[in-house]
């Protein structure tokens, strides 16, 4: 009897060793994976703002070629970007709204004369909300006059 009750509590003890080994197993994946999700999540939001930053530069990088071309004036690249660029993400962007792009504009006048140093700033969002910029450049710009004065002055 003595024999037969040591086997019982060594195939208990066995039992009881696999089954902390399979719960155990079970732990490490489960962290495994949460981990992973975690790191997915992560990259997929820093691709997000990798995407906004790449569309806000190629809005402030028009928004400067078109003034630098004698286009549009300063004040008319500023606000909601649907008004001077309609053709953004053709329609995908809304012209208003938490989605919408948004620009603000500041001239500082230099020595020479006609050139600014021209920085557009770009968010999204409305423009009641903070406007925590997604991308910014800084260029000087020769202004060229507006359409209407140069028919004048080639007319003289």
């Amino acid at each position: 009897m003595n024999r037969e009750y040591r086997r019982c509590v060594l195939a208990a003890r066995a039992r009881g060793a696999i089954l902390l080994e399979c719960v155990l197993a079970l732990a490490l994946f489960v962290g495994a994976g949460l981990a992973i999700l975690t790191m997915i999540d992560v990259a997929v939001e820093r691709a997000r703002q990798t995407q906004s930053a790449d569309i806000a530069s190629d809005i402030a990088a028009s928004a400067i070629a078109c003034v630098e071309a004698g286009v549009l004036a300063p004040e008319a690249v500023q606000g909601a970007v649907s008004r001077w660029r309609p053709d953004l993400d053709r329609g995908a962007t809304p012209a208003e709204g938490p989605d919408a792009w948004y620009t603000t504009v500041q001239t500082t006048p230099l020595d020479e004369p006609g050139a600014v140093m021209m920085t557009v700033r770009v968010w999204r969002g409305p423009e009641s909300e903070s406007k925590a910029a997604v991308g910014a450049i800084s260029q000087l710009v020769r202004l060229r006059e507006p359409p209407e004065e140069r028919v004048e002055s080639a007319g003289r």
